[in-house]
């Protein structure tokens, strides 16, 4: 769920940029160096949750848990996803840098929404509440998103309003998964650590101290690991794991024609997604609708050097260049344009980008453990 570079204008972008900034630096105020560890954890949750892609008819969506953030971190839940999206952005290439401000102020923003509707279990006494207002918090920090993301969109240009509705109804069903995830976790941490858990309501008037009762409940920073581990595993064993969004694109030169073929990194064939056929120098040949197979037989006017490129909708495109020696396969009499397939498919699975997530963790941990050193020699020096 990012908008990708070359989608939105100027305006747009710079908008975004401002609005981050600004959010940002409101969030930021007053942090607690010791705050830093459990914002830390959560944000590598919220970084490796977009490895899980959903692929609903020509949109690809995955997880992201902004809710989740946002129940758990409350306001401090902005920056947290600041941090994940710039590491997405360099490390997967989701998104992109231009888009890192919008993006932000899209999933950030779905955060503190969803931190908001969190704190509304204060003041509804229903049985379970934790994990009712978890469930309202998970589905509404992915639907606001959704609508964010739209209302950017339709900034745009016309071309891109139909696209937008069409967001907003597969967010219905991301929002559905979202509510299941973020209410369960927060059914879990009610139980273990509720401390673990932001806006708690502190009593007017404090009892004197008891002493502490034996509980097999695991402490804090082990409730939140285990937490944590459960949905690490959980989504890098998923069968949709796979870097969101981003499109892979290869061509199998026939007998009957040039076969095109557009899928995603786990081997998904991407459905419904624009493909072109361009000479080398830009001039288009032929722009069809890849089928279900994920391709698009292509009959080419000649042996030269070409071009194809898919693109999903959202500014998500890949491209690959073709030489004209390669070509040589094709019999230009015999060819059938969008007919039935011959070769081979060159559609496959690319593994998990395991040393970018290592990457990503080790930034990520490095901040943590920076912010608690600054914090340790502060003491020290005051002491």
């Amino acid at each position: 769920m990012h908008i990708s570079d070359g989608v939105l204008s100027g305006p747009v972008l710079a908008g975004g940029f401002a609005a981050t900034a600004v959010i940002a630096g409101i969030t930021l105020r007053k942090m607690d160096m010791e705050e830093i560890p459990k914002v830390a954890v959560i944000t590598a949750v919220f970084f490796v949750a977009a490895l899980v892609r959903f692929s609903l008819g020509g949109i690809s969506l995955h997880l992201t848990l902004n809710g989740l953030v946002g129940m758990v971190l409350g306001v401090r839940a902005f920056p947290a996803i600041l941090v994940g999206i710039i590491l997405q952005a360099i490390l997967f290439g989701h998104g992109g840098v231009s888009v890192i401000g919008i993006n932000t102020a899209m999933l950030g923003g779905g955060a503190l929404i969803a931190f908001g509707v969190w704190q509304l279990r204060h003041f509804v006494p229903v049985p379970k509440r934790e994990v009712v207002f978890g469930v309202l918090a998970g589905a509404a920090g992915i639907m606001s998103s959704g609508i964010i993301m739209s209302l950017a969109m339709t900034t745009t240009g016309k071309e891109f309003a139909v696209l937008a509705k069409a967001v907003i109804g597969a967010h219905l069903v991301l929002m559905v998964i979202e509510g299941a995830v973020v209410g369960a976790a927060a059914g879990f941490l009610a139980k273990v650590k509720p401390d673990a858990l932001a806006g708690r309501r502190v009593p007017k008037v404090v009892a004197a101290p008891a002493a502490p009762a034996p509980s097999d409940a695991p402490k804090a920073p082990m409730a939140v690991l285990v937490l944590v581990a459960g949905l690490l595993a959980g989504m890098l064993s998923a069968p949709g794991t796979a870097q969101a969004h981003k499109l892979l694109i290869d061509y199998t030169p026939q007998e009957n024609g040039l076969l095109v073929e557009v899928f995603f990194p786990d081997g998904t064939p991407a459905r419904e997604v624009n493909v072109r056929l361009m000479t080398e120098t830009g001039d288009l040949i032929h722009q069809a609708t890849t089928d279900q197979t994920g391709g698009y037989l292509f009959a080419i006017p000649d042996k030269i050097n070409l071009v194809a490129d898919g693109d999903d909708g959202l500014g998500h495109a890949a491209e690959v260049e073709i030489s004209a020696a390669e070509l040589a396969p094709i019999n230009l009499a015999a060819q059938t344009e969008g007919g039935a397939r011959a070769g081979a498919s060159k559609v496959h699975r690319e593994a998990i980008p395991v040393g970018r997530l290592i990457a990503g963790f080790v930034v990520i941990a490095a901040l943590a453990g920076g912010a608690l050193l600054m914090k340790k020699r502060g003491a020290s020096s005051g002491a």
